[in-house]
């Protein structure tokens, strides 16, 4: 009885075949990660959001959350990426300043990930009392890898958030600016 060795075209179809299973897999798993990141954006802005609402409503006090390179500056900018901040506002003049309280600090997205809000809303202020938002915000969430699949995070002026899928003008508009 003899034992065959493999030939060389079984060892190339052998390493075609890895080799397109591992593409496979990885791209899955990169989707996979991508939802991930996106889970974790939102979460972290809800819990934002929740908390400015709790603690507006509990203390009577106006909170801002606002973006923030720095952490301890708002920024009159529309891109949430870099990182933002939340400040309970004690002497009413929507800045961070000496008296105010901090919050949070979040820190900036992870690389390829951008939040942006409407060009014209570049901070969110929470009433006293009742702790909801001014207005309605939207913010459009997109991946620089995968812009299609770009969302739309919509803040009520309940206090609430909702997610849908970002019109191709949204997320083109979030890679570009």
């Amino acid at each position: 009885m003899r034992i065959k060795g493999f030939a060389l075209l079984e060892f190339v179809f052998a390493i075609v075949c890895t080799g397109v299973l591992t593409l496979i897999a990885s791209s899955v798993f990169g989707a996979l990660a991508g939802t991930s990141r996106v889970a974790a954006v939102r979460s972290g802005l809800a819990d934002s959001i929740e908390q400015a609402h709790q603690y507006a409503a509990e203390h009577a006090s106006t909170v801002w959350l606002c973006p923030s390179r720095e952490g301890f500056v708002c920024e009159d900018d529309n891109d949430w990426s870099h990182g933002w901040m939340g400040f309970a506002d004690r002497n009413g003049n929507a800045r961070f300043d000496e008296g105010d309280e901090l919050l949070h600090k979040t820190p900036p997205l992870l690389d390829g990930l951008r939040l942006c809000s409407a060009r014209r809303q570049t901070r969110i202020r929470f009433r006293p009392l009742d702790g909801r938002p001014d207005s309605a915000v939207a913010f459009t969430l997109c991946d620089l890898r995968c812009p299609q699949e770009a969302v739309v995070l919509a803040l009520t002026d309940e206090g609430r958030i909702s997610e849908r899928p970002a019109s191709p003008r949204a997320a083109q508009d979030c890679q570009l600016e």
